[in-house]
């Protein structure tokens, strides 16, 4: 069954460590849920129980020609799940062949607006892009795990001094909504898209249950010193209202252009 369809213009998505600016397009987040007939006899109505369930998301699209993949002519990435497979190029599978999705309807992709996220265990992209017709995208990914609805935590381009950066601005925060009983923790994911060095960094999901003071680590990605991405969930930390993210820099000023997005993680 359909469980979202978005239809419309101007929207961006994130593959991995790969910034996709789209014109108009269609994403459609599909759910196939396995359940076994239960229905006790002298019951009315057939009772089903849930088994499992699986998530695919899929993306067409027009690119946006006047936003290029990317400005470097000379960038090779593994977001087209080259990783999927052992390092010997044959058909055995890695243990955890995962490529994290954002996809971001609109076109400002300012902090505080909502995103889909999910961490894609299979997938491709097909990108077309002729002389002399419109850009086209297609991509297919099955989820790994569930489609997230979060917010963004911060889209930017900016140069990161030495030391820690927080975002949005010290005193800021995102409110990602109250926790209810359900929420067991925090799910986030995180793309850098553009790096000018080679200074080692650390992102941080931070959370805090009073806007403003008292912040605590919820999620913190591993470090990294070229561009990257990554999707992780945290149990550990009870998920609470308000959001924002540490950039720590552990080398000279250089600039990043990142999106971090996240969600209380409810199971």
């Amino acid at each position: 069954m359909a469980a979202v369809r978005v239809v419309g213009k101007n929207a961006r998505m994130y593959v991995n460590d790969v910034a996709l600016y789209l014109r108009m397009f269609e994403m459609e987040n599909n759910m196939e849920l396995n359940t076994k007939d239960g229905t006790a006899y002298g019951v009315d109505w057939r009772e089903f129980t849930f088994i499992d369930g699986s998530v695919t998301m899929g993306v067409n699209a027009f690119m946006d020609e006047t936003r290029p993949v990317t400005d470097a002519n000379d960038l090779v990435t593994d977001a087209a799940y080259v990783n999927t497979f052992q390092a010997d190029g044959g058909s055995v599978f890695k243990a955890d062949p995962e490529v994290p999705i954002i996809f971001v309807p609109g076109n400002s992709a300012a902090a505080g607006e909502k995103a889909f996220f999910m961490n894609s265990i299979l997938g491709s992209v097909a990108l077309s892009a002729p002389r002399n017709d419109i850009q086209t995208l297609r991509g297919r990914f099955q989820g790994a795990d569930g489609l997230r609805a979060g917010f963004i935590i911060a889209q930017i381009e900016q140069s990161f001094p030495t030391g820690d950066t927080f975002l949005p601005a010290p005193t800021g925060d995102i409110d990602v909504g109250a926790p209810v009983a359900a929420v067991t923790g925090v799910v986030a994911a995180y793309c850098v898209y553009k790096k000018t060095a080679g200074s080692v960094f650390t992102i941080e999901v931070q959370d805090t249950a009073t806007s403003g003071s008292a912040w605590a680590a919820a999620i913190a990605f591993p470090t990294f010193t070229a561009i990257s991405a990554a999707y992780k969930e945290d149990i550990t930390d009870a998920g609470k209202r308000y959001h924002r993210i540490r950039v720590n820099n552990a080398g000279g000023a250089e600039t990043l252009g990142l999106i971090v997005v996240s969600a209380n993680l409810i199971r």
